[in-house]
């Protein structure tokens, strides 16, 4: 699949005849875009479009990462989908879209502006703080030696998301709760299921726990992760 551009935005386009909607998936930090041709394949079978960013001043995409919040690029990508994108010689137009996203990006997708083309958000062990969580002071390093270019940034911008001013729900949620959905695992070693637990209770937003698995990313759903995540998309909670 070939890569589009909506300025300096680099996105994938998984289109399937039947469709249910269009999924913007958010991936988590790092992410390898490879990784997730399974999960894509599954949506894709189950009857969604994929739309699958590239963070700004990240692997294809242009720019500097996290130079501004990148839940911003997210809003201006789904304005744009739900008016119609140009793909190759046609039109793409979302009809309705749902946000999916993990770690990192589940803390992007409910960073978001509420958005009436915004169907529903399900966030998979989201961030939603960055304080407390282990060795994240080593992120912005291991990033510049383990994946050298595919992440372009200012030590001093990694440092503001570190300090919860760019992407944390924690300072910066304001979508309407039914709109949201948590799935997270208990035995998660980085994100604590107790603060999603207490943020949730506080938002008002159903979570979901798996008591058999720790953190949950887009290439480790379960079969029945796949189940929730349609039956909340599809508003049949």
């Amino acid at each position: 699949m070939s890569i589009i551009y909506h300025g300096d935005l680099a996105f994938e386009l998984f289109e399937v005849a039947q469709k249910k909607g269009t999924i913007i998936l958010a991936d988590g930090l790092p992410g390898n875009p490879i990784s997730k041709k399974e999960s894509i394949a599954e949506w894709n079978r189950r009857g969604y479009d994929i739309v699958f960013p590239r963070y700004l001043g990240s692997w294809e995409s242009k720019g500097r990462f996290l130079e501004h919040p990148p839940q911003h690029d997210f809003e201006i990508l789904i304005d744009a989908l739900s008016k119609g994108i140009n793909n190759v010689d046609k039109v793409y137009i979302a009809k309705k879209i749902y946000l999916l996203g993990t770690s990192f990006g589940g803390g992007v997708i409910m960073s978001i502006k509420d958005d009436t083309n915004i169907d529903k958000i399900c966030a998979l062990s989201p961030t939603i703080t960055y304080r407390g969580i282990p060795d994240i002071n080593t992120l912005a390093s291991y990033l510049q030696t383990k994946y050298p270019g595919s992440y372009r940034f200012k030590v001093s911008d990694f440092d503001k998301l570190l300090n919860d001013e760019i992407s944390s729900p924690v300072n910066k949620f304001s979508l309407p709760s039914s709109k949201v959905m948590i799935l997270a695992g208990e035995q998660d070693n980085q994100i604590s299921i107790t603060e999603l637990r207490s943020f949730a209770t506080q938002k008002s937003i159903k979570l979901i726990s798996d008591p058999q698995v720790g953190h949950i990313t887009l290439s480790k759903l379960k079969v029945e992760h796949y189940d929730q995540i349609d039956t909340f998309f599809l508003g049949q909670n």
